[in-house]
């Protein structure tokens, strides 16, 4: 509810024992398994009660939470990969330098052209590169590749969720890495 509302109560020197009592928690470590990060609970609490946040701060950085959210994204990136062409819009039939991206003809399954996968692979690979060495890496080169890497980096970013994914730090890192590859794609 303070979110909503703009204020802050961790770090805030008018509220200390709130500021200790947060930061207690936090260390805890059965509290960090299963704490969302702020914005999966700001998004569901704003979806039930119709609330609109003022501000958001950011992210602390951590490596461990930087290597966490790597780690998670590399070992799952082939679901990862799926969830994206699946549920983010890229496999409608359209045609780009790509070719068709998707064909789906009589209800059959689309079928996700290989040029379109790797394009979903490189941008999860980005996102890893900004997570790691604090930069994406050369960005897309052609007008079609950047805009699926940009829907996809755009759809990962909202997807992901903690505890769910990874825990609520890594979350955070991942969506500021996936801000600043957003800002670097074209």
């Amino acid at each position: 509810m303070p979110y909503f509302r703009g204020l802050v109560l961790r770090g805030n020197p008018a509220y200390p024992a709130i500021t200790a009592w947060l930061d207690a928690l936090a260390a805890r470590p059965s509290v960090r398994r299963v704490s969302p990060d702020a914005h999966t609970s700001n998004t569901a609490f704003a979806t039930r009660g119709g609330l609109v946040p003022v501000g958001a701060t950011p992210p602390l950085a951590t490596e461990a939470a930087r290597r966490e959210a790597a780690g998670k994204l590399q070992a799952a990136s082939e679901s990862f990969n799926a969830a994206i062409l699946r549920k983010s819009g890229l496999t409608r039939y359209a045609s780009s330098q790509f070719g068709a991206t998707a064909t789906s003809i009589n209800g059959y399954p689309p079928i996700v052209r290989p040029a379109l996968s790797q394009a979903v692979d490189a941008s999860l690979r980005r996102v890893c590169s900004q997570l790691l060495l604090g930069a994406p890496g050369p960005k897309p080169e052609a007008g079609s590749e950047a805009a699926v890497s940009a829907a996809a980096v755009a759809y990962l970013r909202s997807a992901v969720s903690a505890p769910r994914d990874m825990s609520a730090a890594a979350a955070e890192q991942l969506r500021f890495a996936c801000d600043a590859v957003l800002r670097e794609t074209y």
